[in-house]
């Protein structure tokens, strides 16, 4: 994220059932720039905390 900039982001989970045995979760995330200048989302970085305690990070380019 850049500097100075403010923006709001809020992710919205959705179950999607079983998949074998695991639970399939879909998030839509939500970016909101609070500025009149222009952004560009060019990586995502999200700290994932599985039922049983264990974490996930994924990184990746920018919005998919």
């Amino acid at each position: 994220m850049s500097k100075d900039i403010p923006v709001k982001v809020v992710a919205q989970p959705e179950f999607l059932g079983w998949l074998e045995d695991k639970i399939a979760f879909a998030y839509t995330v939500y970016i909101t720039k609070r500025s009149e200048q222009n952004i560009t989302l060019r990586m995502r970085n999200w700290m994932i905390t599985h039922a049983n305690g264990g974490t996930e990070e994924v990184i990746g380019d920018g919005g998919i």
